[in-house]
């Protein structure tokens, strides 16, 4: 946990389960508590980033899905509202305490094409500097099987390495810790 505290840049993911109810509606206490934890984070000095998954669960009830779709098309359509869902939410909330809010969506190809990387890379870094808080996602819209990171997890983990190479100062051990709001 030391290394948590001294850090000056921390990536926290926040799962679909902790964002949204079975239903697909949000809870908007966890975000609520969410919002305001990152907030004070940022206030104390620490630059953060946040990786969100949501978008899917969010937009099954936006687009008027009784249930998770099974074809791909469909889970798309959902991710796209939902995402918007999702943003509109964090902007007013980070807003009320003063941040700004930006929003990065990546796939995989992102990250393994070198010039879509070096201008991930260059956007990351400007975002730190300007005191904004990146909200990042898969592009769920867009993604196709081959070139899906496999979850957020995995993607909070290579947007560190995105990171690095941007010339922020992210740790070489980075661990994953799940918090529940």
């Amino acid at each position: 946990m030391k290394q948590i505290k001294d850090a000056k840049v921390i990536v926290v993911k926040v799962g679909s389960s902790t964002l949204t109810y079975p239903s697909g509606m949000l809870n908007l206490r966890r975000i609520d508590s969410l919002v305001k934890t990152l907030c004070d984070l940022q206030n104390s000095g620490r630059q953060m980033i946040l990786v969100s998954s949501g978008a899917v669960s969010a937009g099954l009830a936006k687009i008027g899905f009784l249930r998770r779709p099974d074809s791909i098309e469909e889970r798309q359509a959902a991710a796209a509202g939902g995402q918007c869902e999702l943003m509109n939410m964090y902007e007013a909330r980070f807003a009320s305490f003063g941040h700004k809010v930006a929003q990065i969506l990546i796939t995989r190809f992102t990250v393994e094409n070198e010039i879509m990387r070096k201008n991930a890379e260059g956007t990351f870094r400007v975002l730190l500097e300007k005191g904004c808080i990146p909200i990042v996602n898969e592009n769920d819209s867009v993604s196709y099987e081959g070139l899906e990171f496999g979850g957020n997890d995995l993607l909070a983990v290579t947007l560190a390495k995105v990171l690095r190479r941007a010339g922020v100062r992210v740790p070489e051990d980075i661990s994953l810790i799940g918090v529940d709001f």
